[in-house]
């Protein structure tokens, strides 16, 4: 499986990946996997045995190092975009979830506290909505699949590496 290094393009260089190689689709995995803030066009990819390769490592300029070749490249374009869309998807559910029970409990207290007879029932006391929402493994499940990611990708950050 190829090895690229991926480094900061200068903002003066004019080159660019060509659209669906495996160095652009590199590029995009690193930025996924990074949390890179900033366009993907930001990235270049270059091939991790080589002067290039010599000469990022002496500079220090290289943020990470990933494995793509056609299969990996494949399932980047079409699995991980229907997994990632599922996640966010459930993530958004789960939210509106939150609100719509939030929203209850409230109407719950007011009623509760308006009442002569039952005021001092406080349902929050008994009612944990953050907790059963978290309960749901949501946050494992998302922190695993960017393992897996790391993992499948052979995905290994290097900044400041070499300092």
């Amino acid at each position: 499986m190829p090895k690229y290094l991926i480094l900061k393009r200068a903002e003066n260089d004019p080159k660019a990946h060509a659209p669906g190689s495996t160095e652009l689709t590199a590029c995009e995995i690193a930025k996924e996997l990074m949390y890179f803030d900033g366009p993907v066009d930001n990235l270049m990819a270059i091939d991790a045995i080589g002067p290039s390769a010599t000469f990022a490592h002496l500079e220090d300029s290289t943020l990470c190092s990933i494995h793509v070749d056609e299969e990996s490249q494949y399932l980047w374009n079409n699995e991980i975009p229907e997994i990632e869309e599922s996640l966010r998807n459930f993530e958004f559910i789960k939210n509106q979830a939150e609100n719509d029970l939030n929203d209850a409990l409230r109407q719950m207290q007011e009623k509760f506290a308006e009442s002569s007879a039952f005021s001092e029932i406080d349902p929050e006391d008994g009612i944990g909505v953050y907790s059963a929402l978290e309960a749901l493994g949501y946050d494992d499940i998302d922190f695993k699949f960017r393992r897996a990611l790391q993992k499948q990708f052979q995905f290994e950050e290097m900044i400041g590496m070499f300092k």
